[in-house]
């Protein structure tokens, strides 16, 4: 039989026990020993369900939202292309490098003496 101590003993601990300041820092404690969950990904079809936006909308603005290419494949972290869609693409995403298209030379003139093909005379 537990006798009035044993109960006055109990109390005292459970209300240390639900003290606040000491049950938030247990709390705390718990959370950050747990690993971050990993992120959603998400297809471009799924992105534009989100965002209700077409399909089309989220493969024309993919470099801005973050796109992950895998093969042909296009997929998103959700968080990064919801905040992206929020406030705009990351300044390196916003304008990206377009290279120049490589010079042609010029064609051969009639002038240029050619190589024969083997088997054939001029």
């Amino acid at each position: 039989m537990i006798g009035h101590q044993d109960v006055a003993a109990i109390a005292a601990e459970l209300a240390e026990l639900l003290d606040a300041p000491t049950l938030a820092r247990a709390i705390a404690d718990e959370l950050a020993n747990r690993p971050a969950p990993p992120p959603r990904i998400v297809s471009a079809a799924e992105l534009a369900a989100i965002l209700g936006v077409s399909r089309d909308v989220v493969y024309e603005r993919a470099g801005e939202l973050g796109v992950l290419r895998l093969g042909s494949v296009l997929r998103f972290e959700l968080d990064v292309a919801l905040e992206r869609a929020r406030t705009g693409p990351a300044p390196a995403a916003a304008a990206p490098a377009v290279r120049p298209r490589a010079r042609r030379r010029p064609a051969s003139s009639a002038t240029e003496q050619l190589l024969p093909i083997k088997g054939r005379s001029s």
